[in-house]
């Protein structure tokens, strides 16, 4: 069983740690760990060098030193210095699911535009498509009321499932009219709310 060690970190690193960019630690040797041991990374301020609360719980794997090392030579060193470098996981994009969905909704877009410039000599801007999202949200609050007895609707689970598509639909052009890869930035935003929420949920 690893012991576990407590260090405390800046708010820079700790949040890249959290989104997963930074899968190292740099730090003077002044202290003993070894693989399998429990790291526990302390936010503190950059001010005042205190704790925010925010913690983050990393198991240790490979442990190098410096002084262990005889690849390059003193002057060698003393020239060019060393680089630690981060090594992630590499993957290959490949078409998901995800992929096809952004395909069809901008396929429909592209529908959109074609038809109102034939018959209103215009195509929906961003902040025309906000708007009609806008509108399909207030559509949705409207249905899911009556979900619960609070209007009067028919066909209301088909209506639902429509209207929530609708929304899906918006979200997929908006993301597609700023360049935003959606699949990877949700990934990435649920990691650091699950982060978060671990934070928080270790507050004594």
């Amino acid at each position: 069983m690893g012991k576990t060690i407590e260090k405390k970190i800046l708010p820079e690193y700790f949040d890249r740690i959290a989104a997963g960019e930074k899968t190292y630690e740099l730090r003077l040797a002044d202290w003993e760990c070894e693989s399998g041991d429990k790291l526990v990374l302390i936010e503190i301020d950059d001010e005042t060098k205190l704790p925010t609360g925010r913690k983050l719980c990393r198991k240790i794997g490979f442990v190098g030193k410096t002084k262990d090392l005889d690849f390059w030579s003193k002057e060698d060193i003393d020239k060019y210095g060393c680089q630690i470098i981060s090594l992630l996981p590499y993957e290959e994009k490949t078409k998901t699911q995800f992929d096809e969905l952004m395909k069809r909704a901008t396929d429909i877009r592209v529908k959109y535009d074609k038809l109102n410039e034939e018959r209103r000599r215009v195509t929906w801007n961003e902040q025309q498509l906000m708007a009609g999202f806008v509108g399909d949200v207030g559509d949705l609050s409207k249905i899911v009321m009556a979900k619960h007895g609070l209007r009067e609707m028919d066909n209301i689970d088909a209506k639902l499932a429509h209207e929530l598509s609708d929304c899906l639909w918006s979200v997929l052009v908006l993301a597609g009219k700023y360049n935003i890869d959606l699949e990877a930035d949700f990934l990435k935003t649920m990691d650091e709310l699950d982060e978060r929420i671990d934070a928080d949920l270790s507050k004594p």
